[in-house]
């Protein structure tokens, strides 16, 4: 259990929330709030906590994730393919991972 508390926190978790899609690159986040009704009983704002953090969550996908994203991704495709072109050509022959990946950064950078 954990509670949001306050617009303050509400905040800074939307921000952590829009690093964590920028740099995993998700399309999206599941958030589990069973228990609004208990925190705000203890807390008394928990139901306002809960509004600005969805509001501050849509901002941040919106502002951040948005601007940041083709970035991400071809800064994401670059460290790849410097790694991968790093490796001994037998390691090549089993790096899935990098191969892989590097697709999946070219797939999100042709469908912006």
């Amino acid at each position: 259990w954990a509670a949001v508390g306050n617009a303050e926190n509400a905040k800074a978790i939307a921000k952590q929330v829009g690093s964590m899609v920028l740099s995993t690159f998700s399309d999206g986040i599941d958030l589990d709030f069973e228990h609004l009704f208990e925190f705000n009983q203890i807390h008394g704002a928990e139901y306002d906590a809960f509004a600005t953090l969805i509001n501050e969550i849509r901002t941040e996908f919106d502002t951040t994730v948005t601007d940041g994203w083709m970035q991400s991704a071809q800064d994401a495709l670059d460290w790849y393919n410097c790694t991968y072109n790093a490796l001994e050509d037998w390691e090549k022959s089993g790096a899935y991972f990098y191969t892989t990946n590097m697709q999946y950064m070219t797939d999100i950078l042709a469908n912006p």
